[in-house]
């Protein structure tokens, strides 16, 4: 398979890097109207071995779809321009892996959802913790009831602030805090348990008008979830959970999970693959073509549910903002304002 990856940025070289795991398949092109020719991170492909030629380079999807014939793209853009560029590569005939979120809109969502339709082609958006190691465990745990049924379950996802001028502050763009990160959570919770019935949430936002940080609550029938993500400053990137089940707790903390039944009474460390997430759904992508199949891991459906809870997490937090003003380190309250109502849909 020829393979090209549009926008080479953090997550455009690693995938490049995945993809040199893969048998079957070489990166050809990288279409990226800032790459540096000097680039050389990630100059081995084809299982570790270096190609003489290297990938071919360039600056916009027009020359490239007229020189190279592939089998599939990976769009690593900023977020506003997915749907577009992945309708561009459905109608040259390109599978299409593209990183989350699926889009900024539900109309863009369903714009690229027919086109693939039309297209006949596989399509899959990047939501990775559906193959991290230790959530992969717990979506497991679940549906095989192996300690009861699920009661609650609260994640966290922190990472640093995006550098000054990033597109990922303007929220136009990149849906901010809540598409960057909490949305990571949300999917693996629609595909842990499902949509939830009620959404709360707040955010803390700065004098720029940027969502720093999100704390919201789903309510399910019998289960409760809390999801907290934020953007703060020069704080190292993290993200667990802690699971309480009948008959047992489990966490994920550190890259590492854990676990307490009633029979140890502590955490034991229990055993995870190292494969990591985005390694993980390339191959099974993948997979997916070389077998003519659908990703029923992760489909469409599932990334546009996902978007739609987004959606309704981002009209919450407009509604809740509580603004981070100069005022707070006088030691006065922040203003706030609270939603009279709540959202499911």
């Amino acid at each position: 398979m020829h393979a090209a990856i549009i926008g080479y940025g953090g997550l455009g070289k690693l995938h490049a890097q995945n993809l040199g795991a893969i048998d079957g398949v070489m990166l050809a092109a990288v279409c990226d109207e800032q790459f540096t020719a000097h680039d050389d991170t990630y100059a081995h492909f084809g299982n570790g071995r270096p190609r003489a030629d290297g990938f071919r380079v360039y600056a916009d999807t027009a020359s490239l779809h007229a020189n190279e014939e592939l089998d599939l793209i990976i769009c690593a853009l900023p977020t506003h321009l997915h749907a577009k560029y992945t309708i561009e590569a459905l109608a040259h005939g390109c599978h299409v892996f593209c990183e989350k979120p699926f889009a900024l809109t539900l109309a863009e969502c369903e714009a690229v959802m027919r086109a693939a339709e039309r297209s006949g082609r596989t399509v899959m958006i990047g939501h990775c913790m559906r193959f991290w190691p230790g959530w992969r465990e717990l979506k497991d745990m679940v549906d095989a009831g192996r300690f009861g049924a699920l009661r609650s379950i609260s994640t966290h996802r922190r990472g640093p602030s995006p550098r000054e001028g990033s597109w990922f502050f303007d929220r136009s763009k990149s849906g901010g805090v809540v598409m960057d990160l909490l949305i990571h959570d949300i999917d693996f919770l629609n595909f842990l348990i499902g949509e939830p019935d009620d959404i709360i949430a707040l955010g803390t936002v700065d004098d720029a008008n940027r969502i720093e940080t999100v704390s919201s609550h789903f309510s399910y029938r019998g289960i409760a979830a809390s999801l907290e993500a934020g953007w703060m400053g020069s704080v190292p990137f993290s993200m667990g959970y802690y699971a309480v089940f009948e008959r047992a707790v489990v966490k994920f903390e550190n890259g590492i999970m854990y676990r307490s039944d009633a029979a140890s009474k502590e955490f034991m460390a229990a055993p995870l693959s190292e494969e990591s997430g985005h390694g993980a759904e390339l191959v099974y992508f993948i997979e997916c073509i070389r077998n003519e199949e659908q990703t029923e891991r992760c489909t469409l459906q599932d990334s546009y549910t996902t978007m739609r809870t987004a959606l309704a997490v981002q009209h919450g937090v407009a509604r809740t903002e509580i603004r981070m003003a100069p005022e707070l380190s006088a030691g006065r309250m922040p203003e706030m304002r609270l939603a009279s109502d709540f959202i499911s849909e």
